[in-house]
């Protein structure tokens, strides 16, 4: 009777042991994919970001901005332009103000994470000192 419940015992203890390590399993599972994803999203916002600079750095230069806008890939919805890439997405909202010595542009470029997550958001001036 006394060998039986040694075995009991035994195979209680083993099983707790199975079960302890299925939960931490699971969590570390847990931890790899969340690493991984915001692994990811860190590269994409790196490159987003790089193509963001030298995008606001071209438009900053140009005398046609929205032109420029065009030649990178950029669509126009509403005043919005828009540029979907395979991970993420370039928003840059334009704005032109008539002064009575020039104008002033300015455009805010917003990078989304699959169109939903804000990544980050740059701004860009130029003023020109004839009114057009």
């Amino acid at each position: 009777m006394q060998g039986r419940n040694r075995a009991n015992i035994l195979l209680v203890e083993i099983l707790i042991a199975l079960l302890f390590f299925m939960l931490s399993s699971t969590v570390l599972i847990r931890l790899f994919v969340a690493a991984k994803t915001q692994s990811h999203m860190s590269l994409v916002g790196t490159e987003a970001l790089a193509e963001a600079q030298n995008v606001l750095d071209t438009l900053k230069a140009s005398e046609k901005p929205e032109e420029e806008l065009k030649n990178f890939g950029f669509e126009s919805a509403h005043g919005v332009w828009v540029r979907d890439n395979k991970n993420y997405v370039l928003r840059a909202e334009t704005t032109t103000h008539e002064f009575a010595a020039g104008q002033l542009w300015s455009c805010e470029l917003t990078a989304y994470y699959n169109r939903d997550t804000e990544l980050f958001s740059l701004n860009a001036e130029r003023y020109w000192g004839d009114a057009k």
